[in-house]
């Protein structure tokens, strides 16, 4: 039956420079010792999210990764800026604390849409949140300690973490163990 097939839990994402990876260590040093209470991304961990895919099956990773090969030829590397920090999905219900990542005008969005056509040529549903190119540094568990949270987001308004060349997408499988997701690379499209 179909159900033996493996099924994994994937998404595509960029990975950062070990310069920014450092920097952004650096940061979460300094709000975790500020007290604030949340489940924290893991220095090795943090990466651009360009899509969750949810589980999918290795004949479909395969198939996309086929996709993205040829529609990502057309697309030019490009830097990436690491800076600023916010919340989402607002300051009042703060969930997911990130970086911000910005790109020329138009290059993530381009980036973006191409890898919106490799999702869809494997049969997923098209993503119908707008895309915001992120770092997610960490899962806020306790919402009540807001005050703490939205001082530090102040402070570090002006964090920069450096900039980058991107010039690649990757695959990876995420695991969920009981100490927090474990994640692995399977594959790198190179643009």
């Amino acid at each position: 039956t179909m159900a033996t097939e493996d099924l994994f839990r994937g998404f595509l994402a960029i990975d950062l420079s070990e310069d920014v990876r450092e920097e952004l260590r650096k940061l979460i040093g300094g709000l975790k010792s500020a007290g604030i209470k949340a489940s924290w991304t893991e220095p090795k961990n943090l990466h651009i999210t360009l899509r969750f895919l949810g589980d999918i099956t290795e004949a479909q990773s395969e198939q996309l990764c086929r996709s993205l090969q040829s529609r990502l030829k057309d697309i030019e590397a490009f830097r990436v800026r690491i800076g600023g920090v916010g919340v989402f999905p607002s300051r009042r219900k703060p969930r997911t604390l990130w970086a911000g990542a910005e790109a020329a005008e138009g290059v993530c969005e381009r980036l973006n849409a191409r890898v919106e056509e490799s999702v869809a040529s494997i049969g997923l549903p098209p993503d119908d949140k707008a895309f915001t190119p992120h770092v997610t540094l960490a899962r806020i568990r306790n919402a009540r300690e807001k005050e703490i949270l939205l001082r530090c987001l102040d402070r570090e308004s002006g964090f920069e973490g450096g900039e980058f060349v991107v010039g690649s997408v990757s695959l990876f499988q995420s695991t969920l163990t009981p100490r927090g997701s474990v994640y692995r690379k399977l594959e790198t499209i190179s643009f």
